[in-house]
């Protein structure tokens, strides 16, 4: 028996295919799972998540006085977004 669990594609995608994955085979649903993801930069999505300003402004960090290798960090209240690994639209 096949069991496919199919996801929306969003943040975090590849750890909730996992933690699905992981569950079916806890509940005995299934012997072994195939699970994983990807993220799938471009353009329209770069520009998106720069109009809801979810990411790092370079100029605003180094307004504030941060040099590059201090614009991720993830735990503090003071950052601007976060720092994806690809270049971000503006």
């Amino acid at each position: 028996m096949s069991h496919a669990k199919y996801l929306v594609p969003s943040s975090a995608t590849t750890l909730q295919s996992v933690e699905v994955a992981c569950d079916i085979i806890i509940f005995n649903k299934a012997k072994t799972m195939i699970a994983g993801g990807f993220d799938d930069i471009s353009e329209e999505g770069s520009s998106e998540f720069a109009n809801v300003k979810a990411t790092s402004n370079a100029e605003t960090e180094f307004a504030m006085g941060r040099e590059r290798t201090e614009m991720l960090r993830p735990t503090t209240t003071t950052r601007t977004g976060f720092l994806g690994s690809h270049p971000i639209a503006s």
